[in-house]
């Protein structure tokens, strides 16, 4: 039987994860609006070009405290996942 410690902080953790990402594809396309037309990335591939998403960004935005937030809420929300999972893994023992 699940502790509900565990579901509370492994939904807080991917409900921070879902944010994540949406200030993320946010962050996309604030760069899509500056970039040059043939320098455009389609939000489908925005993953696979992550880092150049987070390099250009920092580089059109330098003020942007978009970054900063989505950073800040990607590392909150997988600690509290895995402390979810160390929670379970401990209370069950």
């Amino acid at each position: 039987m699940p502790s509900n410690g565990f579901k509370y902080l492994f939904g807080a953790g991917a409900f921070g994860q879902v944010v994540a990402g949406i200030l993320f594809l946010r962050m996309a396309r604030e760069l899509n609006r500056v970039l040059p037309a043939e320098r455009r990335m389609p939000l489908i591939e925005v993953r696979m070009h992550y880092f150049e998403i987070k390099r250009l960004h920092e580089e059109a935005f330098p003020a942007s405290r978009l970054r900063a937030a989505w950073f800040l809420l990607t590392v909150t929300s997988i600690l509290v996942m895995v402390a979810a999972v160390l929670l379970k893994l401990y209370s069950d023992s």
